[in-house]
């Protein structure tokens, strides 16, 4: 046989590798001994990894070997394999893999073998599956030192006529060859390294170079559709198996390694009993057939959490409004079992879920409101409930915590939502009370609104802002009584009517706009009607004034146009109307005309209502309409209050004894909008004696208990945000 230098290279690359693995338990994966009924575990490794039992569904090479009688050192002995993957390195070396047997005894004693392994497979080594142990500290030779044997690496990629690697005559193809070793070669940290040939198989047993009818074995092959599974306690799981060569007389067997994890029947069906791991294997083996062949699935077995118990009540169940009910307390002495498939139960470790304790459960937090209250607890997407009563304490007074929602457009329902109403109580004790009432308010319009809350006789407050609703456009509509004008008129407003298109399409007359044009002159004139930021207009014809042919009548003239207030301060949002005197008041005419020099700081309207509209500065000029150019002005500025305040945490739970860390937490407060005049906050504890807080928001715990910590506006707009304090 010529080799190329390529197959040199391999083989000397084998040879170094095969030096460690006669160091290693050769034939490690064995199980039991191959003359055994138990030694079922014959495995074979794709390139996909995993167990491979043979050529079902799967396309496979299959090979022989002649296992020379010398080689049977041990009454055990078998023929194994292990194989590379072409890349000069070895594909799975650690192993050994046991090759099935055929009735065929050679003429000089050698048994005949065969293996099934995958196409991508391109080398291959046969040995005798002797475990060959290692040299000791003072080089004394191992118990089996001499008696393992094996082949060179064999190439399996064939006759290639683009290559110089020529086997014999005739041997174009290496399915179904055989392969016979030759004398012993070189040995190799005392394992007997056998060269060899290949050789076609024939059916009466023999082999030679000549082409001929191939020798089949008809062994049965079994396969699982599943390799791996989970199965529930109480559950089952279905396996099935293929097959291949069966026998009707076939023995078929079905066992688990673990019966007490999962158990198995005759039809494949695996029961859960137990949590753990459990192999479930299939035996079969054809009548005459040396040792039966099997293959495996490995089962976890897994608990299902079916629900939770309340199996004992807390010791207490009854409290006084204003106790301290946090979690601890309520489920002091309360005992939670989680329950399992398969009747398993657990006892949960906490009443109190935190970062100490991951496995415990979790107690919503009732409404501890007058009277019957329900504490549900919950695990695992389960709960179950309990009861306890709250009796009811005198109040002096009340402090309400505004809700998170503080601002509204026109036609809302409030919202509630994060509002604490917490009572200050006769004993001198505080806590929340739910048994309030909210009075009567008014959203249809646009401001702020102040909202009444009561309990018991107490009141308190919160205030809101209302703002417009969301607008698409303005219409106007235009008597047609009157569409001409003269000069010097003014626009009657019962002429005119304003309509406000939000984005739901509904329309809302409006009396709250104003009017710029300039009828000084003649000839076509816009007018443009204004709200808020929109605006829409209108052309009209205005005509010069018919002369009279009499005497001119006195004309008395503007000569100072005054007003009230030459400055003002508003918040956005709000209004002021300003008041107006023209001199003399004995005047021929006396209209004026407001104009404003930034509409989206202020507007005005005919009647000198100015209306804040956005921050900053604006200048508001009111002029006399007779052509005296008479004017006065005055100065506007827009300051944007706060509408709200955030946190950047609702509640915090603090320790009075443990880590530094544990004792202190630093609120950060957000103040809404971003264009707000003053952003300041000041902080404030509603019970200094069980946590303070500094001006930088950084709170302190000082003993047990609960309290709140408040940030609040500075700008007057009075709008807070609280964080709940508990300090264990």
């Amino acid at each position: 046989m010529k080799m190329s230098k390529k197959l040199i290279s391999i083989l000397l690359s084998v040879a170094m590798v095969v030096g460690v693995f006669t160091t290693l338990p050769v034939a490690s994966v064995v199980e039991t001994n191959s003359n055994s009924t138990e030694n079922t575990e014959t495995k074979y490794v794709t390139n996909l990894g995993g167990t491979y039992t043979g050529p079902i569904k799967n396309k496979s090479k299959r090979f022989f070997f002649a296992m020379p009688k010398e080689w049977y050192t041990f009454s055990n002995a078998t023929a194994c394999a292990y194989w590379w993957d072409g890349e000069d390195s070895c594909a799975d070396w650690q192993n050994s893999y046991e090759m099935r047997p055929t009735t065929i005894i050679t003429d000089d004693g050698s048994k005949v073998y065969y293996i099934d392994i995958d196409e991508n497979i391109t080398s291959i080594i046969f040995n005798n599956g002797i475990d060959l142990g290692q040299k000791s500290g003072d080089d004394e030779l191992p118990p089996n030192y001499g008696k393992a044997c094996q082949t060179k690496a064999i190439n399996l990629e064939g006759y290639d006529p683009g290559e110089t690697m020529v086997y014999l005559d005739g041997l174009d193809s290496m399915d179904n060859m055989i392969y016979v070793s030759d004398d012993i070669e070189y040995e190799l940290s005392g394992s007997k390294v056998y060269g060899g040939e290949w050789y076609y198989l024939h059916s009466d047993g023999k082999w030679d170079a000549e082409k001929g009818s191939v020798y089949e074995t008809k062994d049965v092959n079994v396969k699982l559709d599943k390799r791996k599974d989970t199965v529930n306690i109480g559950d089952t799981i279905q396996l099935n198996a293929t097959f291949e060569n069966l026998s009707p007389d076939a023995k078929i067997t079905w066992s688990s390694s673990d019966t007490n994890v999962a158990t198995v029947d005759d039809n494949g069906t695996v029961y859960g009993v137990d949590e753990g791991i459990a192999k479930i294997k299939i035996s079969v083996q054809n009548p005459g057939e040396a040792t039966p062949l099997c293959t495996y699935c490995t089962v976890e077995v897994k608990s299902v959490l079916l629900g939770i118990k309340i199996t004992k009540l807390p010791s207490i169940t009854t409290y006084y409004e204003g106790e301290e009910l946090d979690a601890d307390i309520i489920t002091k002495g309360i005992e939670v079992v989680a329950i399992y498939s398969g009747n398993r139960k657990v006892v949960l470790n906490s009443a109190f879920y935190d970062e100490d304790n991951p496995d415990g459960y979790i107690v919503a937090e009732p409404r501890y409101e007058v009277g019957k209250n329900t504490v549900t607890i919950k695990y695992g997407g389960f709960t179950d409930t309990f009861e306890i009563t709250i009796l009811s304490k005198q109040i002096k007074r009340i402090t309400v915590y505004p809700p998170e929602k503080l601002t509204y457009v026109v036609g809302e329902e409030l919202d509630l939502t994060g509002m604490d109403v917490i009572a200050d109580y006769a004993d001198g004790t505080f806590g929340n009370v739910y048994d309030y009432s909210i009075g009567d308010y008014d959203f249809s319009t646009v401001g702020e609104k102040i909202i009444e809350v009561t309990c018991r006789g107490q009141k308190g407050h919160f205030m809101v802002y209302v703002e417009p609703k969301d607008i698409n456009e303005i219409l106007v509509s235009l008597s047609p009584d009157r569409t001409d004008y003269y000069v010097g008129d003014e626009i009657d407003s019962s002429d005119i009517e304003v309509f406000i298109q939000y984005a739901d399409d509904s329309l809302e007359e409006t009396k709250d706009y104003y009017l710029n044009y300039d009828f000084s002159t003649a000839g076509k004139k816009i007018v443009t009607v204004s709200y808020h930021n929109y605006e829409k207009s209108f052309i009209v014809n205005v005509k010069s004034k018919t002369e009279p042919t009499t005497t001119k009548p006195t004309v008395k003239k503007v000569t100072k146009v005054e007003v009230g207030k030459k400055s003002v301060a508003l918040l956005n949002g709000r209004s002021t109307t300003v008041k107006v005197k023209v001199s003399p008041t004995n005047a021929t005419n006396k209209k004026l005309k407001w104009t404003t020099s930034n509409s989206k700081v202020a507007v005005v309207n005919s009647q000198g209502k100015i209306t804040a509209k956005g921050r900053g500065n604006a200048t508001i000029k009111v002029m006399a309409l007779d052509g005296s150019n008479k004017y006065a002005t005055v100065k506007v500025t827009v300051k944007q209050p706060v509408t709200s305040v955030k946190l950047n945490k609702k509640s915090a739970i603090l320790k009075v004894k443990g880590k530094a860390k544990q004792k202190t937490v630093t609120l950060k407060a957000t103040v809404y909008p971003k264009n707000a005049n003053n952003k300041s906050v000041s902080w404030k504890s509603s019970n200094s004696k069980i946590a303070t807080v500094n001006r930088k928001g950084k709170v302190t715990a000082k003993k047990k208990g609960t309290c709140y910590i408040t940030a609040t506006a500075k700008d007057g707009s009075k709008k807070s945000a609280k964080c709940k304090i508990v300090v264990k």
